[in-house]
């Protein structure tokens, strides 16, 4: 599935704008990234330039960018991370309560989480902080206003400088959602979800230039994310559901054809 380093910059680009909640048509936004070359662990990354494509409705949202989507399903209290490479799907509750066990509906106790993972109590929270800088420039057509966002996790700190407008209306607690659906795939993400909601409404609007710095040891990595096109428009039907033969696999789970333990199938969406 995705790693973990592009989730977070995935993160970090999409931004957390806080904008008219009576906005309910769905939205498609269209960004260009660039990334940067980096050294990490002796090895050069050369420079990587994609597109990345969302739909945002009432109560859904889903990105694509290369060979992996992400569908966040409100209504479902799920997110799921798809890679159309291997044909595979995981799913991440957005409610911790629900992250597996044996209670009815798969939510368990904090002693049941607890002993199935003793690292989760020790484990680094993702904690997440904005900053508005009080400035303002033009970027393109748009007035934009500058935010600094600092995300600190177990992979590093994540610093993006970004400049977003409030001339673009879409509805605020999915665009909000999204992205905290986003950081709940890294680890201690989904523990410091609601902890984390009120920091991602200070930036008002929808960011038009996203400038990021991502530290993973001794590496550093740069990338640069603009907005080129944002519409009203009636999502494609299907966007939001699960294709057809993926198989669903557990975050960091085994490869296609076998499931847990290395033994038997994954099981296969109908």
């Amino acid at each position: 599935m995705r790693t973990p380093v592009c989730a977070l910059l995935l993160v970090s680009a999409i931004g957390i704008g806080t904008v008219a909640p009576e906005v309910q048509a769905d939205v498609f936004i269209k960004q260009q990234h660039h990334t940067e070359g980096f050294q990490m662990m002796g090895r050069s990354q050369p420079p990587r330039d994609f597109t990345q494509k969302m739909w945002l409705s009432a109560d859904k949202a889903r990105s694509d960018m290369e060979n992996h989507s992400v569908i966040v399903r409100l209504d479902k209290n799920v997110s799921y991370f798809l890679d159309h490479s291997r044909r595979v799907y995981s799913e991440v509750p957005m409610d911790p309560s629900q992250a597996g066990g044996s209670h009815p509906e798969g939510r368990s106790s904090p002693e049941e989480r607890g002993a199935a993972n003793p690292m989760a109590q020790t484990m680094p929270k993702m904690t997440l902080n904005i900053t508005e800088t009080g400035e303002t420039k033009k970027i393109g057509q748009y007035p934009c206003r500058k935010y600094i966002q600092r995300v600190e996790s177990m992979m590093g700190p994540v610093t993006s400088e970004i400049w977003a407008t409030e001339d673009l209306k879409m509805d605020r607690d999915l665009y909000v959602r999204f992205s905290l659906a986003l950081m709940a795939s890294q680890p201690g993400g989904r523990e410091t979800m609601k902890a984390n909601m009120a920091e991602t409404r200070k930036i008002r609007g929808v960011p038009v230039l996203s400038l990021t710095t991502t530290r993973m040891g001794e590496a550093e990595v740069k990338s640069r994310v603009e907005l080129v096109e944002f519409r009203e428009e009636q999502a494609p039907p299907g966007s939001f559901d699960i294709p057809a033969g993926y198989s669903l696999q557990s975050m960091g789970g085994p490869e296609p054809g076998r499931g847990a333990g290395g033994q038997g199938p994954p099981k296969r969406r109908p």
